[in-house]
């Protein structure tokens, strides 16, 4: 018998948002941070600043964390037994209460693409949003100034909140660095990373996924997606053209060439979104230039897959640095 708490308990697009919309008033973490721009703590800090802030957080927000704000690793049977609470709110079904952990285990069918990994995390897994969302990951959502501040607030009290991931299928793997990067914030981008956060970490939520691969996973992708960045924050960098932030990744062990669910690299992705400086700026980067001949599973380099994808400015520009660097080499010999 299946297990029934992996992937494909709803093909609805918007189930992660009918979801969060079902909670909103009843779930604690929409209390202190929610998506209309308020919540207990946004109206703290209008009201306290800081303080009134740091108040709440250490009197209240502790009770949501793991050992006080400490944190603790999120084992596979934990994973396994909130994804069959979080499936039971929809189906009602509570057979998963009789099942030993052993049993879960064995019955567990893993997703293709969010492959669970033991991982360190400080927002109690089961005193979380729907889809496994944080207050802290809405603070970096909304990002206004006030919800910054906030953020700033409880990375000082907390800093292994930066370690916190979105654990649905939605949107698995996210962090509050990938939303950061997104939005272009370096400021934010340099506090998590300071404070402790993963500048390798993976969004393979189906949320991320190119178009073709959402409702079920086929050989073929042509990899569009509105939000397809390459899982890493590194890509989501490259792909949204930041270079200030690629640098600071890469300043702090981000590595270029990681490939991701499809193998595609840094270089793959900038095709993909047709970034056409981003590849000159990557391919020359000063401190670590990324590898222009790694294929993807498709068995495509970067310039087979302009090729193919009709990406003609930027294979131009790929023949163009590739006798570039051919000729720099030759003067060398």
């Amino acid at each position: 018998m299946g297990n029934k708490c992996g992937r494909g308990g709803s093909s609805d697009p918007d189930s992660a948002w009918k979801l969060q919309n079902k909670e909103m008033e009843t779930n604690p973490v929409f209390k202190y941070v929610n998506f209309a721009g308020g919540g207990k703590l946004i109206d703290a800090f209008k009201s306290g600043g800081e303080v009134a802030v740091e108040k709440i957080a250490k009197t209240e927000l502790q009770t949501y964390l793991y050992d006080s704000g400490n944190g603790s690793m999120i084992k596979k049977v934990d994973f396994i037994r909130w994804q069959c609470k979080c499936q039971a709110k929809i189906t009602g079904s509570t057979l998963w209460e009789t099942r030993t952990d052993e049993q879960l285990l064995d019955e567990y069918k893993e997703d293709y693409f969010n492959k669970f990994h033991e991982h360190g995390a400080c927002w109690d897994l089961n005193k979380r949003g729907p889809v496994g969302e944080t207050s802290f990951h809405i603070l970096y959502l909304m990002d206004t100034p006030v919800h910054m501040e906030v953020a700033k607030v409880l990375l000082r009290l907390y800093p292994r909140l930066s370690l916190d991931v979105y654990e649905g299928e939605e949107y698995y793997g996210e962090s509050a660095l990938h939303i950061a990067v997104v939005f272009g914030n370096l400021e934010a981008v340099k506090l998590l990373i300071e404070k402790g956060a993963d500048v390798n970490q993976r969004a393979t939520g189906r949320f991320f996924l190119p178009e073709d691969q959402k409702k079920s996973r086929s050989r073929e992708t042509n990899y569009e997606g509105d939000a397809y960045y390459g899982e890493y924050p590194l890509a989501f960098a490259a792909c949204t053209g930041n270079m200030e932030i690629y640098d600071y990744l890469i300043e702090h062990d981000a590595d270029p060439n990681l490939q991701d669910s499809f193998g595609n690299t840094v270089l793959h992705m900038v095709v993909i979104s047709d970034q056409v400086d981003m590849y000159k700026y990557i391919v020359r980067h000063h401190k670590r230039p990324a590898k222009t001949h790694i294929t993807n599973k498709a068995n495509l380099t970067p310039l087979t897959l302009a090729s193919k994808l009709g990406r003609h400015k930027i294979f131009k520009e790929m023949l163009e640095l590739g006798s570039l660097v051919s000729l720099m080499f030759y003067h060398l010999l």
